[in-house]
């Protein structure tokens, strides 16, 4: 849903309804006007039109005088309810000024629990992460974050300018794509629906969020910005104890820009943003120090992994397998999270029935992060220390990256094909890529067990970590391609008190995921002794090796193609001015569209 509605009554003095009145809207900021004419029964519907305003409301009926009034506001998903009354004579009356109050939070246009939050709302209210999340939560059914009425955030569905726009493989509960992206200054209303009664929103259990980007209006409007944080803005002490406060740096810039390339009938609107956070996260969990005696101080963030055996296994790796693992302290904080987004949105206004909005956005981000905590090569053995704790410590190589690419574009052409007849045309295509990639040359995964705790022991189920090296045994070729193409047409028709709404939708996915546990292999030695003879005459056989490679001519994509056709039809009857009654019925049949290879293995 992209777009707002305003309706009404047309009466006279006594209060009875006027059909055949002409009723016009203009956008004001943008010169957008919408004309149609009242129904037998007095109402007329404009069933699309730009969100915010101000409008102002034009009717004109033979016999009557002019009446207009201004300063009217349509929310996104919410009918502006505008009900004017003529007066007999040749005379335009002055105009009338509309404002908000308590009454609009109970009108008949709103059905079922919903929160919208609109542009100077997101101008003025705090926000730290400058994320659609610290908004979000703002519904009263939103449990923190991304969950609603204690849903994963999986079960939400995301759309932007009214296409779905969703985290479809759920690697996260993210709603947003490759972890997020769309800058705040970009959007223009969120709105969040929990239970809508409307036939074209679908496919969540959690909320319905949709957020439409800004467009241009008939004035350049911008802004350029910066936002820069860091640990010296967090507090020194808890409790009158100082606390360590990590290296935490976070840089935003960005600009947008919006305006006319033709007054009244072409606007376009920009908007850039980088993001890069250094020691944020990765850094603050990194601190600790190798120990000259193997004991472990937590307090002051030593390791019981004694820097000795550090050195013998580095030297070990350099001068008999060639493989230098990095350093084993203070690596984190070099890294840094980086996110690039762009938007850019045309307007047009083709003639007085057809408007035209098309929206290009990509995000590029890169986010690094240590090594897994605690999973090894099938079968599990259970860690009972994590690779990177008070009791392990692993070297720099074994840190991987997280790379996401968002790509989509969108059109949608809104068309009035007669007073009373209108139509929508929505179609959306996105790419969505998340990859992973290591700092390592390609090297075996090592995990080297705290000494003593040798593994041959009968009824040994449990096993210490105490070093870690090597490439990343969950990144070698590990790869999600996401394709999503959705098309939906909607088609609106008023006749006398009745508004109907029917649409067909088709939303295809196709995924592709690269997964090769242990693609470099792994290997599990009990002790840095036994690691320490890898090479030589003595060495010792490791407690576990694992490898993971595709067979000769298999995809390694494990590819799947998904399609959901939708149907739907709805009638909202005014019964009166002051109860509406909506009934309708919605079909969904999801299909795969390609051959899946059953999985016979035990």
């Amino acid at each position: 849903m992209t777009t707002s509605s305003i309706n009404g009554f047309i009466t006279d003095a006594s209060g009875e309804f006027l059909p055949g009145a002409t009723v016009t809207a203009v956008h004001e900021p943008s010169g957008t006007t919408y004309g149609t004419v009242t129904t037998e029964a007095g109402r007329y519907t404009f069933p699309s039109v730009r969100i915010g305003g101000p409008y102002k409301i034009t009717v004109t009926y033979v016999g009557f005088s002019e009446q207009s009034k201004s300063n009217v506001f349509a929310e996104l998903g919410l009918a502006a309810s505008v009900n004017i009354t003529l007066k007999e004579g040749g005379t335009q009356l002055e105009e009338v000024l509309i404002t908000s109050d308590a009454a609009q939070l109970f009108n008949g246009e709103r059905t079922g629990a919903a929160s919208s939050i609109n542009t100077e709302q997101l101008r003025t209210l705090p926000t730290v992460t400058r994320s659609i999340s610290d908004f979000t939560r703002l519904s009263p059914q939103s449990n923190g974050g991304n969950s609603f009425g204690g849903r994963d955030g999986r079960y939400n569905n995301f759309q932007v300018d009214g296409a779905n726009f969703n985290n479809g493989f759920g690697l996260n509960d993210n709603p947003l794509p490759g972890g997020g992206g769309l800058s705040i200054d970009a959007i223009e209303e969120i709105q969040i629906n929990i239970a809508p009664y409307d036939v074209r929103q679908s496919g969540f259990s959690g909320a319905g969020i949709n957020a439409v980007t800004r467009s241009g209006t008939n004035k350049f409007v911008g802004s350029a910005y910066g936002f820069f944080n860091n640990q010296n803005f967090q507090g020194k002490k808890v409790n009158g104890d100082e606390i360590t406060r990590p290296d935490a740096t976070s840089q935003t810039l960005g600009f947008r820009l919006g305006g006319p390339l033709i007054k009244n009938k072409l606007f376009f609107f920009v908007n850039a943003e980088h993001i890069k956070k250094t020691g944020s996260g990765v850094g603050a969990v990194n601190l600790w120090k190798a120990s000259e005696n193997g004991v472990a101080d937590p307090s002051r963030n030593i390791s019981r992994t004694r820097r000795s055996d550090l050195e013998a296994v580095r030297n070990h790796l350099i001068n008999q397998w060639g493989y230098d693992p990095g350093a084993y302290e203070d690596y984190a904080n070099d890294n840094s999270e980086k996110t690039t987004s762009f938007l850019a949105r045309i307007d047009w206004n083709i003639n007085a029935k057809n408007k035209l909005a098309v929206r290009y956005n990509q995000v590029e981000s890169s986010a690094p992060s240590l090594v897994n905590a605690n999973s090894g090569a099938y079968p599990r053995t259970p860690f009972e220390t994590g690779r990177v704790s008070s009791l392990s410590m692993s070297f720099a190589n074994t840190m991987y990256s997280t790379k996401n690419i968002v790509r989509s574009i969108t059109a949608e052409l809104n068309s009035e094909i007669t007073p009373r007849l209108s139509n929508q045309f929505l179609a959306t295509y996105s790419r969505i890529q998340a990859t992973r990639s290591s700092p390592s040359k390609e090297f075996p995964m090592i995990d080297i067990g705290f000494a003593g705790d040798s593994l041959r022991k009968a009824g040994v189920t449990t096993y210490q970590n105490y070093i870690s090296a090597g490439y990343e045994l969950f990144t070698y070729g590990n790869d999600v391609l996401n394709d999503n193409f959705i098309i939906t047409n909607n088609l609106n028709y008023t006749v006398g008190r009745h508004n109907f709404t029917s649409g067909i939708s088709f939303e295809m996915q196709k995924f592709g995921n690269r997964y090769l546990r242990n693609g470099t292999s792994y290997y599990r030695y009990a002790s840095v002794e036994e690691f320490l003879t890898t090479g030589t005459p003595n060495e010792v056989a490791p407690l576990q090796f694992a490898l993971t490679y595709p067979y000769e001519g298999q995809d390694p994509y494990a590819p799947i193609k998904y399609g959901l056709p939708s149907i739907y039809i709805q009638d909202k009857f005014d019964i009166s001015e002051r109860f509406t009654l909506t009934a309708g019925i919605r079909a969904e049949m999801p299909v795969f569209l390609n051959d899946l290879t059953p999985n016979t293995s035990s």
